[in-house]
């Protein structure tokens, strides 16, 4: 009962949160927008600018957009909020569980989402790293690698001694062992 209570206490924050965040913003990295609102264009009052974006690339620069505002906008926070309602849960064995395998779920989706995010992006759209956006998201890319390789190979403080490392006492708690 109280599980559910406490759940049901997340999501409302989670869609207060995901309501109270602004539209998709236009990315500055790119000459021509996806909506034709480039710096050049309001200049020009609204003219068509000469080098137009193909479907194509516009449908990868909106997926791209959209699986890393899911990954670190929505399902990291998440997790986030999972970890911290299980440190307040440790008493309760099974309420701690719950909330563990909860963040355990959401962070390893969120980097799935970010990595594919990542990978598409540099498939598919120019990364020559000049400009701010592009090195901003290598950075946190990097850093989000860095602190889910922590999480993955450090000794949990929760699990017993003999387990040393976090995936292992994963698999060890979902058997049941």
């Amino acid at each position: 009962m109280k599980i559910s209570k406490s759940l049901g206490t997340v999501l409302v924050s989670v869609l207060l949160y995901v309501s109270s965040v602004p539209p998709f913003a236009i990315c500055s990295s790119l000459d021509v927008t996806i909506d034709n609102h480039s710096p050049s264009n309001l200049k020009n009052k609204g003219s068509i600018a000469e080098d137009k974006l193909s479907h194509q690339m516009i449908s990868s620069i909106k997926l791209h957009g959209l699986l890393l505002w899911v990954s670190m906008g929505i399902l990291m926070p998440m997790g986030i909020l999972f970890i911290r309602m299980a440190n307040k849960a440790h008493e309760n064995g099974r309420k701690f569980k719950v909330f563990f395998y909860l963040h355990v779920i959401f962070q390893i989706l969120a980097v799935v989402l970010a990595t594919i995010g990542a990978i598409m992006s540099l498939r598919t759209l120019d990364n020559s790293f000049d400009n701010n956006h592009q090195r901003l998201g290598l950075a946190l890319f990097a850093a989000m690698w860095l602190q889910f390789l922590t999480g993955v190979f450090k000794p949990s403080r929760y699990m017993p001694h003999t387990c040393r490392v976090s995936i292992g006492c994963i698999v060890e708690g979902a058997k049941g062992d």
